[in-house]
């Protein structure tokens, strides 16, 4: 994603590539179905047409992820299929651009930013859309809610699954957590996605 805003958007002409890829979060939103049919220009640079490509693959990733997830609960009978895919497209929207910083490497150093899944319930939109990212291949969702396995319903914090930082299953108790981690963690951005 960050390569394609790079090679395609005129980044000096719209901004740092965190702010496109913030107007990229709004633009794959349903809150911005009624930008159709005309050029949305920013700074005489970025068209529909970009922004449309740009739709195009987050749709793909999420529509890609939405089979897996079925699959998957279908043949192990456990997960939920709403709450994973309310929140889908913006996990992957998150994590597959360039607003969140998240680095393989970094998790050793502990340098990335920080997000909570509060509705602990959709963990596994959360594990293939970390899988996609190629985190670990312990996200492997095929591993999903197997005997003594590590991606159980709910996300546990395990060295094993980088990218996890808190155990969630009551639909808000990650807020306080975000609160706490973000008085402590003032470098970094802190993402809690609330929701039921």
């Amino acid at each position: 994603f960050k390569k394609f805003i790079e090679d395609f958007i005129p980044v000096k002409q719209v901004g740092k590539p965190e702010d496109v890829a913030k107007l990229c979060l709004f633009l794959a939103s349903t809150n911005a179905q009624y930008i159709n049919g005309s050029n949305l220009i920013i700074d005489g640079g970025v068209t529909n047409t970009i922004w449309s490509e740009m739709i195009n693959i987050l749709k793909k990733i999420s529509n890609d992820l939405r089979i897996d997830i079925v699959k998957t609960i279908f043949k192990v009978k456990k997960g939920h299929i709403g709450g994973s895919f309310s929140c889908l497209d913006i996990l992957v929207s998150i994590y597959h651009s360039n607003i969140f910083n998240l680095k393989k490497n970094n998790f050793v150093k502990k340098n990335n930013d920080i997000f909570i899944l509060s509705k602990g319930h959709s963990a596994i939109a959360l594990y293939s859309v970390l899988n996609s990212k190629k985190i670990s291949k312990n996200f492997e969702i095929k591993n999903f809610h197997k005997p003594g396995g590590l991606l159980m319903e709910h996300p546990s914090p395990n060295p094993k699954l980088p990218g996890i930082e808190v155990e969630t299953g009551s639909l808000g108790n990650g807020i306080g957590m975000g609160i706490g981690i973000a008085h402590v963690e003032k470098k970094k951005s802190i993402i809690i996605l609330v929701g039921d």
